[in-house]
């Protein structure tokens, strides 16, 4: 079943013994109507052999198992022309740990909070070397085995613009430097949003203010990509086997790291409370345009992309449906609306004869 694993969340989440506020609930049944009748669909034709089939439409539901390929798809093709043609560092700015209750009782606040830090940091790095560079920020959560671990991956690219409207490559960043501005202003920044049991300095590990960093040359199609996991990918999807084991109360699924397969095993109430939790808050935006990647500069950003262009090819923005007898492009014979049923007289009405 395409939905397995939903239906699987779906039996522990729904019990009454587990607590979901209105807008999970909301997000899980989203989900669970995934291609289905609910938000309409197409009836499509084979443009070679005259098959007919009838394609529904995704829910979007942020975090959805099943319809988030295309949605991530979409995103790194509309970012690769807005970003430009040269080397990038990426960055991903984690902090200690004791934040991660502050997250969870004030999610959209706390992540609010910390992309301001991450822009003070930016701009520190822009005055320092005397110039604009573009970023492009991420806000994700979870970290090995659906832990909660708030953080935020920065593609920065390695350059920008002086101020005399010159390209000035940058060579080389002081981590250390993003570090201290994060370290410097969250807590200050929580507590201008008026934000409740902040941790205290002397239960914050300062070792856990860390800038992991990856420097990628010539190659800014495979960061791009990287960030399109982070920006639209989801904690499970459906080529991870979801095993439920009745008898322990468990879930158990395979994470893959770094080439390596690691089996993780969570008690089902756990799993789904995790599984919920990293489903981003409805209405937040959680990326973030910085620097020459920002609305700001489009005009300058386009005459640079000019200079940069982007040598690779572009596949095409609209996804087509394929035959799945013969693979070629289907056409659409009928549009469906939300919970319309397909009348199979009217199918056979449209029904176009392949040119031979």
């Amino acid at each position: 079943m395409k939905n397995r694993i939903l239906e699987q969340i779906c039996s522990v989440a729904l019990k009454r013994s587990f607590k979901l506020d209105a807008k999970q609930k909301r997000s899980l049944q989203n989900m669970r109507e995934c291609k289905t009748t609910r938000y309409g669909g197409r009836v499509v034709q084979c443009t070679k052999c005259g098959t007919i089939a009838t394609v529904y439409n995704s829910c979007n539901q942020r975090g959805c198992p099943i319809c988030y390929k295309a949605n991530q798809k979409r995103w790194e093709d509309k970012v690769l022309t807005s970003v430009l043609n040269v080397n990038h560092f990426h960055l991903v700015i984690s902090i200690p740990q004791v934040f991660t209750g502050v997250w969870l009782r004030n999610k959209k606040d706390f992540m609010n909070a910390f992309f301001e830090c991450v822009k003070r940091a930016i701009n520190n790095i822009s005055k320092y070397y005397g110039i604009t560079p573009g970023c492009i920020a991420v806000f994700q959560t979870h970290g090995k085995g659906m832990s909660y671990k708030p953080h935020i991956h920065c593609v920065l690219s390695d350059g920008g613009l002086t101020g005399n409207g010159d390209w000035m490559p940058l060579g080389t960043i002081s981590y250390t430097r993003i570090t201290d501005v994060i370290k410097e202003y969250l807590v200050k920044e929580l507590q201008r949003k008026h934000i409740q049991d902040i941790p205290e300095q002397k239960d914050i590990n300062d070792r856990e203010w860390n800038v992991y960093a990856t420097y990628y040359q010539g190659n800014v199609q495979k960061i791009i990509g990287y960030l399109a996991h982070a920006a639209k990918g989801v904690v499970i999807n459906l080529n991870q086997e979801l095993v439920e084991n009745e008898e322990k109360g468990t879930f158990s699924y395979i994470e893959r790291h770094a080439g390596k397969e690691t089996r993780i095993e969570l008690d089902k109430e756990l799993f789904v409370s995790r599984y919920m939790n990293h489903i981003p808050v409805p209405h937040t935006v959680t990326v973030r345009n910085y620097g020459l990647y920002s609305n700001q500069y489009s005009d300058k950003l386009e005459k640079l992309q000019k200079i940069f262009p982007m040598e690779i090819e572009m596949e095409e923005a609209e996804f087509v449906d394929h035959c799945p007898i013969c693979h070629a492009a289907m056409e659409i014979i009928m549009t469906l609306e939300p919970y319309e049923e397909v009348p199979a007289h009217e199918i056979l009405c449209k029904i176009k004869l392949p040119e031979t």
